[in-house]
């Protein structure tokens, strides 16, 4: 308990700076994933798998502060909280025009719902990236929910928000 809560607190801090800030290197996400997985298994380390696989050339790469948390949220909330079986995955690619980022969970995409927050937070981040240039699409594959972000390649610390 007093490890979640530490981990907790180190996440808020940085959680702080990321609502100060339109975009940070992906390493500051990647670092608040990894959190955000260690808090879910420390409620059930057999029920909340986390896998990662990080093109490390992406990590440096400027993206909208806190993009992958929402995303990352959805699938813990619709994979294995309701009880299916299998990881959540990260998977991160760089690209020499941008960079794609894949969440995957167990279970197919049953559409948006009505009240559903993570998919609006998913939106607002998005569309300050690059004047609105990012994507981001959620669609199912075989029996897994996959959300994927193509980004295009941001000058470091620049500032995302549209004019």
């Amino acid at each position: 308990a007093e490890r979640a809560i530490l981990e907790l607190s180190a996440m808020l801090r940085t959680l702080m700076e990321g609502l100060r800030t339109p975009s940070w290197p992906l390493a500051r996400d990647v670092v608040l994933a990894r959190a955000l997985a260690r808090l879910y298994a420390a409620r059930d380390p057999q029920k909340y798998l986390f896998e990662e696989e990080i093109d490390p050339a992406a990590l440096g790469r400027s993206v909208p502060a806190m993009l992958l948390l929402p995303a990352l949220e959805n699938a813990w909330q619709h994979g294995p909280s309701r009880g299916r079986r299998g990881p959540v995955r990260l998977v991160v690619r760089a690209g020499e025009t941008g960079t794609r980022i894949r969440v995957e969970n167990e279970g197919s995409f049953e559409g948006r719902r009505e009240g559903g927050e993570g998919r609006a937070m998913i939106e607002t981040r998005r569309a300050g990236a690059d004047g609105g240039a990012a994507q981001f699409r959620v669609e199912t594959e075989g029996a897994r929910t996959v959300a994927t972000f193509v980004l295009p390649i941001l000058a470091a610390g620049r500032d995302t928000r549209p004019s």
